[in-house]
């Protein structure tokens, strides 16, 4: 029997469980550390196909407080590029948490990423099991 799979996707992700994996501050290095290995692989040349998601917008702030100017910048080119993708999920909430606090949440990084002239168009829960409310208005 002649195998019909020619192509395989491998996505590279991490989750991001505050305080469930590791105490807050560990996960949030190791968050962070994540945003910074991406970066350094996008730089080089051999990796011009990688592509990485942010999980969170928590851990993007958390980068962003840390960042160079350096950073900060080939972190939003990477973004206009398309290589690292965001998330307009803050954190893993409840059902409590409604679609006007992820619009403020994604105004703020749109003010933020606008002089790096990158936009955020849209966004997609990463889990399905994601409470209802976070989509709906």
């Amino acid at each position: 029997m002649a195998h019909s799979i020619k192509t395989v996707y491998v996505v590279h992700h991490s989750h991001t469980d505050i305080g469930y994996t590791d105490l807050q501050e560990r996960v949030i290095a190791i968050q962070v550390n994540y945003i910074k290995t991406v970066l350094s692989m996008m730089r080089q040349p051999e990796y011009a196909d990688f592509r990485w998601n942010c999980e969170t917008l928590y851990c993007v702030e958390e980068f962003w407080k840390q960042a160079s100017e350096d950073d900060r910048a080939d972190f939003a080119r990477f973004v206009k590029e398309g290589k690292i993708g965001i998330s307009a999920n803050y954190l893993n909430f409840n059902d409590l948490v409604n679609a006007d606090v992820f619009g403020k949440r994604l105004a703020k990084w749109q003010d933020k990423l606008q002089p790096f002239c990158t936009k955020i168009h849209t966004w997609q829960p990463m889990s399905m099991a994601f409470p209802w409310a976070t989509v709906t208005p």
